[in-house]
Formats: C-alpha cells, structure tokens, sequence
C-alpha cells in the first residue's frame, strides 16, 4: 500500500500537459507505461489516478477510444511488436511484456497487427 501511495504522489506530480486530456486520465496512461511489462488492475489506476472506477472508464472511452484494459494491452502488444522488430525471441517478448499465455498473445498479436509474432519475427531477421 506504501509503495502505491509514493507511486500515486509522484506520478501526480508529473502529468499536468495542459492539453484538455484531464490530469487523472493522463496520470493513469503514465502509470500504465511506467508498468509496461505487466497488466496493470483497475483498482492501481483508480488509486493512482484519485477517481471513481466508472469516471476513469469513462474517460478512457471518450478520449481514447477504449477501456483502461485495452488501453494496456495494446501498448504491450506495441512494445512486443517493436522487441519482435528489434530481433527478441517470440517467447522472450512475450514474458517480458506480460503475457504469460502464449495463445491469447498470438491471438492478441494478430488481432492488432494482422500477422503472427513469430511472422514479424522472421521477417525481422531476414
């Protein structure tokens, strides 16, 4: 609970951009990146970000177009892309963004990018 509390005061220290994006919405994405290798809960984003779980979902609908949960996992499946592209183990990439089912990650993978991790894999090393 500490570490959660510290994390909290300083990630609200770091996420006034003055853009329209509200500060606890902006401060639940920071959170989300500063935690890339690991789904991050709801309950994390809600304490982080100092509002109600139904203000946060909704937020992340009308800004960004999805849930906090999607909103993670396609920056994961993001992040693993760039690893595949960068010449990691289809494995490797996986665990290290969170993934430990390496069925729905291929699922997810496609889903997002049309092609198989291990497809984009190749072609990397080719």
């Amino acid at each position: 609970m500490e570490d959660l509390l510290l994390s909290a005061l300083i990630t609200t220290q770091l996420c006034d951009a003055g853009d329209g994006v509200p500060d606890f919405l902006r401060c639940a994405e920071e959170h989300i990146r500063a935690h890339i290798a690991r789904s991050v809960g709801i309950d994390d984003l809600v304490a982080i970000a100092g509002v109600s779980e139904r203000t946060l979902q909704q937020a992340f609908q009308s800004y960004r177009g999805c849930s906090p949960s999607e909103f993670s996992r396609n920056l994961r499946l993001d992040a693993a892309r760039t690893a595949l592209l960068a010449g990691e183990g289809v494995t490797e990439t996986a665990l290290s963004f969170g993934f430990n089912h390496f069925g729905r990650f291929a699922q997810a993978y496609a889903a997002r990018f049309g092609e198989k991790p291990s497809e984009t894999a190749r072609r990397a090393r080719h």
